[in-house]
């Protein structure tokens, strides 16, 4: 989720602004005007891709098992990381098991 917003705020940031107000088209009598977007509609939308963002654990459960392991194994990797910059020794680092899940096989082959 945090990811997703990051991009999406980057890609915001990105788009281009036109500050006099002038259209980037080419502007002929017979193009289309722009269309505004009210406040609502992108609180609507925002809502929407949340809604789809949240409810992705409950379409997907192996996928997001598989993520879980990844991400619990990229902690304790990224932990095991700092550790050594500090001096600490690796055994120092509290490694969980990954709750059964292989994290390389992500579906059944038939």
């Amino acid at each position: 989720m945090f990811r997703l917003v990051i991009a999406i705020c980057i890609a915001v940031l990105l788009m281009p602004v036109d500050p006099d107000g002038v259209q980037l088209q080419n502007s002929t009598s017979d193009a289309a005007p722009s269309q505004e977007v009210s406040s609502y509609d992108v609180l609507s939308a925002a809502q929407s891709i949340y809604t789809d963002v949240s409810t992705f654990c409950n379409r997907n459960e192996e996928t997001c098992e598989t993520a879980k392991a990844f991400a619990k194994k990229s902690i304790v990797v990224l932990a095991s990381f700092i550790s050594d910059l500090k001096g600490n020794s690796a055994e120092s680092v509290k490694q969980e098991p990954a709750s059964g899940v292989d994290p390389v096989t992500t579906a059944t082959v038939k």
